[in-house]
This record gives structure tokens, sequence and C-alpha cells, in this order.
């Protein structure tokens, strides 16, 4: 601890207290559990005072994840979203991934259990050089900056995935206003060989409760349910107004699948106006469909090739590989690519989507995400049959009257076709058929579709039920991935989206009308859109106040700095109106208290002069409102250099003249009081600005209002207790504080 030596040398003082409190100030920001960012952005971490030295030594796998083996001395800091331990550590209270320990000791181990995804490591201490690696189960050690500096942002977003729920989330984001989309994809999708119908729940005729009612629902999710009945109600609202859209069938429109204990209701199915116009031509209307979304989408980058991973950059973009060795950098990636497809089943034939691989549910292994799915994931349920030629096909509608024939399975020929599959059992299931009865309900969906298919030309006649007929519980396709939010971002890793079916776990395994599919990623996309532009606008942020790549160290660097000096310059300017009035009487009290004005008012001005000169090279002017606080702060800078100086001259010059004694502390009071005000307008003005806030990320924003309300009373009492001295004791005659003989003078010379 510094001791204070109560010599006259005042010029040691100074430079000796200025010293030790700039060593302590680099010190206390040294250790990594300050650092105020998820991660360093770069291996010169200019707080550290030495590089950063990349060792894949210090990680090594355990039987429960990895061993870290740093210096005893040493901090560590563990970044990674499967982190579930760290022996020693603990959770950062603003990174979720980030887990913290402030010094290891020991023998320098720190055991971290993990459940997968990768690992950013860093050991380090002030002043000596540190390590860091990266490190997954999948890839083994990496460079942890290496990757980073090699890849430069190319697309602000990058969609893989090119069906309905991708190219709704590219047309969304195009018309949200961001500016650079990629996407990359495999070619045809399933949504092109659809009807190209699209259904939307409204908030007018659906409630959660009355889709809970839906077969297969009671895996649903209740909360997204909810926003998702929202979500649909604008999103029809929002694609009707870039799209020419029609209801299904308008003069007789569709109805949901359920018969609500309510009641049925109709008319939430859509399609374009184009494919109802042109029914005629045989042209798949998913594929119309499509097209138009990709013309409002206008991608800036389409690569036909297969996504094979995704893995997160600490300066929080996203590298995208694909198997053709290319790579994509982005701000926001959203990932349409369906469910697991036939990639997870021994019957192939039982499913639609055959060419989806399951990426959603790999990136969520890889990047240790949780899981929106169990062991059986959800699905999208549709019936297969086979006649006496053993090939199994898809049975949308039940024209041919078959039904199972064991009596106890509940089976309703006028069911839709998620629903009679589900009645067969769980996927793969098969059972023999026989001829049954089609009776519907006037008002439901399956009057509605026995009408239907009457005026069908196929379907004129109703054939009956083929012997040797077997019906099969089969899918379209698989729901879900990683686990999401109701804006279908991930719960864990900001920026990385879900969009179609790669984000309708939340249904469970319902299917709630003509269209569920393709209405869903309508939904999603209209949803990813503008919160992705959120996402790329935040990034910007973040990074146009940046330094060498680590902005929210730079940024924090700033406030940090300014209040510091404040609140020296405040305590200085205390103990120096403490000498005054005779309330002191012990002469050694006084003497430090005037020693403590003349450290302290320097020191405050160079921690100043430290944080106006990072000021600078951020964005403060371009601020809304900024440009009062800049001026406002360059001459507050600059008087404030001018009284230190000021204070030092008559410090040391012998002034034994009352006239300008006089006008030596006035001026130093007035110059004083009013760069005081300057500096409160600073504090205040810099908590206040929301502006201010979003571009420095004071991460104690409401502490640091109140810090500004403390100050301002603080130093305005003493400023108040200044005039109102100076007022009493003008007239008074006293002895010079800063004459070293016997001479008479005003009271002023008391308040120097």
């Amino acid at each position: 601890m510094f001791q204070l030596d109560c010599t006259r040398d005042a010029t040691r003082r100074i430079r000796q207290s200025v010293a030790l409190i700039i060593q302590f100030a680099s010190c206390s920001h040294a250790f990594t559990y300050n650092l105020q960012s998820e991660f360093v952005r770069s291996s010169d971490w200019a707080q550290m005072l030495r590089p950063g030295v990349y060792d894949a030594d210090i990680v090594s796998p355990s039987p429960d994840g990895v061993t870290i083996k740093c210096d005893p001395n040493d901090g560590m800091i563990a970044v990674g979203s499967g982190i579930a331990r760290v022996s020693g550590g603990k959770q950062h209270g603003s990174f979720t991934r980030r887990w913290d320990v402030q010094k290891i000791g020991g023998s320098g181990t720190v055991d971290i259990s993990v459940s997968g995804g990768s690992l950013s490591v860093m050991c380090a201490r002030w002043n000596v050089p540190w390590k860091y690696t990266s490190w997954s189960a999948v890839t083994g050690h990496s460079d942890t900056f290496k990757a980073g500096e090699q890849s430069a942002v190319t697309t602000e977003a990058v969609v893989i995935g090119f069906g309905v729920g991708g190219a709704a989330a590219a047309a969304a984001l195009r018309l949200a206003g961001v500016e650079s989309i990629a996407v990359v994809h495999k070619g045809a999708s399933t949504t092109e060989q659809s009807t190209g119908v699209m259904w939307f729940p409204s908030n007018s005729t659906h409630t959660t409760r009355m889709l809970m009612e839906a077969t297969g629902s009671d895996t649903a999710n209740q909360t997204m349910v909810a926003q998702y009945i929202n979500d649909g109600t604008a999103a029809l609202q929002f694609w009707r107004s870039a799209m020419d859209m029609a209801q299904f069938d308008g003069s007789n429109p569709a109805y949901d699948y359920t018969q609500y204990t309510s009641g049925s209701v109709s008319g939430n199915s859509w399609q374009l106006q184009s494919c109802i116009d042109n029914a005629a031509t045989g042209v798949t209307c998913g594929a119309v469909l499509v097209d138009t979304l990709k013309q409002i989408a206008r991608v800036d980058t389409e690569i036909v090739d297969t996504a094979t991973r995704i893995v997160q950059q600490l300066d929080g973009t996203f590298r995208v590989e694909v198997a053709s060795g290319k790579v994509i950098t982005s701000v926001v990636v959203i990932v349409a690519t369906g469910g697991q497809g036939a990639s997870q089943t021994d019957d192939p034939d039982l499913v639609l989507a055959t060419e989806n691989n399951g990426f959603s549910t790999r990136v969520q292994t890889d990047l240790g995400l949780g899981t929106t799915t169990l062991d059986d994931p959800p699905r999208y349920h549709v019936e297969f049959i086979t006649k006496n030629a053993g090939i199994k096909t898809v049975r949308w509608f039940a024209a041919d009257k078959c039904v199972v024939k064991n009596t106890d399975t509940t089976y309703d020929l006028c069911d839709d076709y998620s629903t009679r599959a589900q009645a067969i059992g769980l996927f793969g299931s098969s059972q023999a058929a026989k001829s049954g009865t089609y009776e519907c309900s006037d008002e439901t969906s399956g009057q509605y579709w026995k009408s239907f298919i009457q005026t069908l030309s196929e379907f004129a006649n109703y054939p009956n039920c083929e012997t040797g007929t077997h019906l099969y519980a089969g899918m379209i396709d698989t729901k879900g991935g990683f686990d999401i939010g109701t804006t279908y971002e991930s719960t864990e890793i900001r920026g990385l989206f879900a969009s179609g079916t790669s984000a309708a776990a939340f249904t469970g395994d319902a299917y709630y009308g003509p269209g569920a599919t393709l209405g869903l990623g309508m939904i999603t996309g209209f949803v990813v859109g503008p919160t992705g532009r959120t996402r790329i606008d935040a990034w910007k942020r973040r990074r146009l106040v940046s330094d060498q790549g680590d902005g929210e160290r730079f940024a924090k660097r700033v406030p940090d700095l300014f209040m510091a000096s404040v609140w020296v310059l405040g305590v200085g300017i205390v103990a120096h109106l403490a000498t005054n009035g005779g309330w002191i009487a012990k002469e050694s009290w006084v003497d430090g208290l005037r020693i403590a004005h003349y450290v302290l008012m320097p020191t405050g001005t160079i921690l100043a002069t430290v944080a106006f000169a990072r000021a600078q090279g951020g964005v403060i002017a371009s601020y809304p409102n900024g440009s009062a606080h800049k001026a406002v702060g360059t001459i507050a800078f600059v008087s404030i250099w001018v009284q230190s100086l000021f204070g030092v001259w008559a410090l040391y010059r012998n002034i034994k003249s009352a006239s300008t004694t006089r006008f030596v502390q006035v001026w130093h009071r007035v110059a004083g009081y009013t760069i005081l005000g300057m500096v409160i307008f600073l504090y205040v003005s810099g908590t206040q600005s929301t502006a201010f806030n979003r571009h420095y990320q004071w991460h104690h924003a409401k502490e640091a209002e109140q810090s500004a309300y403390a100050y301002a009373a603080v130093t305005g009492l003493a400023g108040v207790f200044g005039v109102y001295y100076a007022w009493n004791c003008a007239a008074v005659s006293t002895k010079s504080a800063y004459s070293t003989g016997a001479t008479t003078n005003t009271g002023l010379q008391n308040l120097l």
C-alpha cells in the first residue's frame, strides 16, 4: 500500500502518486475477470501489455469434458455453449457462454464439464505473455484468432436452405433493409413439389386453447403457439402487401383440420392469385411461390451446394462452410434446411422430404446448443398406402375408402392425412386395410375435402378399397433442431435463427390446416427478417466503436476513465475547500488536505486527458445531439489543463500583492466553478444519452446514472459552500495561505 510521505517536495509527490494510480488502474483492468466482453478480439490485447500466444497444450480432453492447464497465478476465461460446470469458476453475469476463474492456484488445472460444441480458452495475467486456444471434440485444436483474421465479413445475412422457410426469410430480410444476403441450398426443395397453399392462424378466429385441441398438440409449446397466432395475423397482412394472394378456393374457403370444441373455422388457407388463376396449367404452385419470394429477396450470392458446418467466430460473426470448400462469413445465419428427412430412418419410402439431411440438428450438436426435440422428434405426419404392387405412395385424400381393419383403432376417413397417419400408430407402423364408409359432418374439413375430391375427374367414381391394401404412418419431415425462442432465434447464440420446418418443433405433432407447413415457413420468415436486421445493426454499432476489433474493451475504458477523473477532481476540490474556514484546527491535517488537493488535481487531469484522447478515436460527434456533448467536453478539457497549470504556478509563486492575490483567487474560483458545471453536464448528459449508452455499452447504466446525480449533488453543495464562504469572508484580513511571511489581504486569499 502506498504510504503518503508528508514532505514539502510537491513535485515528487505528484509524480509518485500519478505513477501509482496509473499502475493500479492498469493492473485492476488487466486480469481476465475484468474483461468487459465475452472474449478478447485479437491476440494483441493491450490491457495485458504483452501479446497472446497460441498454445494447444493448455486444453486436453478428459472423461467429463476437458482439463485446462495454466500457470497457478493465471486467471482463466472459457467460452462455449455446452459448458455445464467449471471447477473453481463461475458463470459471467452478462455473457452466459462465458465462465471465469479469477485465480487458478493449486496445480494450475481447471476441469470443465462440456456437453459438446467448441471452446475458446485463455490463461492470462498482467504483464506476462498469455496463452489461448480453441478446441472441439469434432475438429480438435485451432488458433482462436487465425480463422477470424483470414475471413472477412462477406455478407450481412446468409440463409441455408431455399424452400419456403428460407425464401421467405431472405425476402423478409431484404424488405427489412438488409443490404447483402447470401443463400446456400442444394437445389430443388420439398416446397416446389407442393400446391403452394399457406395456412395462417388468426387472433380473431383462433385461440391457444383451440390449437392445442389439434391431434398431436400434446407436446406443443403453448407459449410459442400463442405467439405464433399473433405472428400469423401480422404475417398474413405483411405478405399480402408484398404479393398478390387470395383465399384458397375463395368461393368455398377451406376448413381447418380440427373441429374445435367451439366450432369449425374456415378461411385461413391462402394461395398466390396467379396459381388460382392458372390452376388448369398444371404448374406446381409451390415452385411459383418460391420463385416469387426469390424475386423479392434478390439475393446477392447464391451457392448451390451442401452446407456442412457453422462456426461462431469471436467477433460475433458466423463462418458457414460448404462441401465444395467455399466459406461465407456473415453477421446472422438462418437455418431453413427442414428436418432430418430420410437420414435417420430405415424406411425412406415413408418420407416425402427425402433430401433433407438433419443439418439443423447437426448445428445444434456442433455448437453444443439445447435441442427442441426428444429422441423421437415431432413430425409433419402423412399417410402412405400400398396396393397389390407393393409400392408405397403418399395418400393425401382417402377417396378409395380404405380404412384399417383393426376395429380397435380409431380411424376416420373424414380426418386429414396427418390425423389418419397418427391413428395408424408410430412412424413406420402399418395396418391392413378394408373398405369403409366416407361420411362427414357438414361444415367440417372432412366434408369440405369430400366435396373437393368429387370435383376431380380421377376420383369421380370413388373406387372401393382393393384387397391386400396396407396403410402406413409416414411423414413429410421431422420438425426442429436447436432450441429457439419466440422470435425463432437460438436461445443461446444471438444471430442464429431457424425458419420453416427447422423451427416447427414448438407445434408438436400437430398439423393445423391445409398449408400449415408452408404457412409456418412464411410466418417464421416474416419474424426473422426484422429481427435479423436488428442483430445486424447492433453488430455494426459494436464495430463502429471498436478498437482494433476489441469494441467492448475500448468502449468500457472511456466511461471508466471519465468517471474516475471527475471523482478524483471532485475529491480534490472538496479537500481544498475543507481547509478554509478554520474548522480544522490541527495544522498537520490542513497541510495534508492541501497536499491531497495538489496531488489529486493533476492526477484527475491526467485521467481526463486519457479519457478525452480515447473518446476522440470514437464516434461521439456522430451521436444524435452529440455535438453539444463533444463541444462542452473539448472546452472543459482545455479549461481543466489551464486551471491545473495555473494552480501549480500559483503554488510555487510567492504572491505578496493583495490586489494580485484577489485577482488570482477570484479568477481561479470562477474558472473552477465554471469547469465544474461543464463536468456535471458531461457526466449527467452522458448517462442520460441513449446513443452514448448504446455505443459505449455501460454494463451498469443505472448505477452510472445514479453516480452522476450523486456527483452533481456533492460538488454542487461544495460549490455553494465556496460561494457562501467567499461572500462572508471577503472583508476579513487574514494570513495568506501562500505567503511565507505575514501579509494583509482580503479573506478571498484563504480560498486558494
